[in-house]
């Protein structure tokens, strides 16, 4: 259980960090929307976060898998003792 608390952990830190990076694109983004900046520059912006979103998605389905794994092996201990 010690395991799966400091996987949880680390896991929570790294979507807040995920969050924090596409919260700080997003304020860029409306900041060049503010001050005109091409489309090219705003695609390439849009093209990041889709990539953030993405990674974060997969990162989460890692933790799932992560979390069932583990309640399966402890499921199995249980049941030999």
């Amino acid at each position: 259980m010690a395991n799966l608390a400091k996987l949880v952990e680390g896991l929570s830190t790294s979507l807040k960090a995920k969050d924090y990076e596409i919260t700080k694109l997003m304020n860029k983004l409306e900041s060049m929307n503010k001050e005109g900046q091409t489309s090219a520059i705003k695609a390439l912006q849009v093209d990041q976060l889709d990539f953030l979103e993405d990674s974060t998605i997969r990162a989460i389905r890692n933790i799932c898998s992560i979390t069932d794994d583990i309640f399966t092996i402890n499921h199995v201990n249980t049941k030999k003792k």
